[in-house]
C-alpha cells in the first residue's frame, strides 16, 4: 500500500486520515508491550530553505515545542536516489519517554518531513521499519 507521495506503508500497519489536519497518520496495528502504538506522518510544506537549513529549522522546532528534549543524532543521510536530514530526538508525550525520528527531503522548493514515534522501550523494535519507511519515499 502507498501514501501521496509513494510511501510504502509496512506490513502490519495502517492508514488513518487525521481530521484535524488531513495529514495520513500511520498506525502500527499490533500494541507493543509498552503500550504506545508506533505512529508516523508525513507531511509538507513550500520551502525555500537548503536541506541542511531545513533540517536547522526542524531541531529548533523540537526544541521550542516538544518536552524534555535530549537531541540525539543529527545528519545528513545519502539514501541512493536522494539525501533525506535525519533527526532523532527523546522527548515526553504525556508522562512517556518517546523517541522520535525525523527525516527530510527538500526537492522543488517543497519539504516533505516523515516523523515517525515510538516509546524508548520498544525503539529497537521499530527503528529499522523507521528507516525503511524513509528508503521508500519518492517524491514524485
Amino acid at each position: 500500500m502507498l501514501i501521496n507521495p509513494n510511501l510504502v506503508v509496512p506490513p502490519g500497519w495502517s492508514v488513518e486520515r487525521c481530521p484535524e489536519t488531513g495529514d495520513d497518520l500511520l498506525l502500527c496495528d499490533a500494541l507493543p508491550a509498552s503500550g504506545f502504538r508506533p505512529r508516523a506522518t508525513l507531511t509538507s510544506a513550500r520551502c525555500a530553505l537548503s536541506l541542511r537549513e531545513w533540517q536547522d529549522a526542524q531541531v529548533l522546532a523540537v526544541r521550542q515545542s516538544l518536552s524534555r528534549v535530549d537531541v540525539e543524532d543529527v545528519d545528513i543521510h545519502d539514501l541512493g536516489m536522494c539525501d533525506a536530514a535525519y533527526v532523532r530526538v527523546l522527548h515526553t508525550f504525556g508522562e512517556r519517554d518517546v523517541i522520535t525520528e525525523i527525516w527530510s527531503w527538500v526537492a522543488a522548493e517543497v519539504a516533505w518531513t516523515l516523523r515517525a514515534t515510538v516509546d524508548h522501550c520498544d525503539y529497537a523494535d521499530f527503528c529499522d521499519v523507521f528507516e525503511q519507511l524513509a528508503l521508500s519515499f519518492r517524491s514524485s
